[in-house]
């Protein structure tokens, strides 16, 4: 049995074991998600998890993984690696099916927003080299360039419904990869963790 549980909360951090529970069920393990597990928003327990086949339920019992060895490459193919003895995929995986917004599908969408990886020379930088491109869910403007989501799910469709999406190194490029949709990230940061052969790769 598996328990899987972290401790930083973001939608990175928890799609960075997202593709565990369906890579254990063909080796006949059960898998569950700790009651401990934590989320920076409600959200994404209800997308990464409760969207999840393979989950067995939530239970109280503490996460029993836990990677060892340092952290330098895929954190993927890590994971399964250190679990299986083989990696199995590359990319995170989800299992919401996204909505189609048909009159995005023309357009290039921005998201500047980022938690861990937040970076004031990255949103330069994209907002200097997309200045007409649709905002999403940026509340510190109100215009015909910014567009809001109710909840993540609407905002899962509307990144992978554009013609092309700009984000900082962030959960949105992570989404991006689970649906095998590339797209361009500005960061600032030199690790290799969150990166996915189907991105473009910006370093500021």
């Amino acid at each position: 049995m598996i328990v899987i549980s972290q401790p930083w909360g973001g939608l990175g951090d928890n799609m960075q074991l997202s593709t565990i529970p369906e890579a254990a069920h063909v080796f006949g393990i059960d898998v569950y998600v700790s009651n401990n597990n934590t989320y920076k928003n409600p959200g994404i327990k209800k997308l990464v998890w409760e969207c999840n086949p393979y989950i067995k339920g939530f239970i109280d019992a503490p996460g029993n993984i836990q990677y060892v060895g340092g952290f330098n490459g895929n954190i993927i193919q890590q994971w399964e690696q250190q679990l299986f003895g083989s990696a199995i995929n590359s990319c995170p995986k989800l299992y919401y099916t996204p909505k189609k917004i048909k009159e995005l599908e023309s357009k290039v969408i921005v998201d500047l927003n980022a938690l861990s990886a937040d970076s004031a020379a990255a949103t330069a930088a994209i907002t200097s080299k997309y200045p007409d491109a649709l905002d999403v869910n940026n509340f510190a403007s109100a215009g015909d360039n910014n567009i809001q989501s109710s909840d993540i799910f609407e905002w899962v469709d509307i990144i992978t419904s554009a013609k092309e999406f700009v984000c900082q190194h962030s959960g949105g490029s992570v989404v991006m990869a689970a649906y095998n949709k590339a797209c361009t990230v500005y960061r600032t940061t030199q690790d290799q963790l969150y990166m996915f052969d189907l991105h473009t790769y910006i370093q500021v």
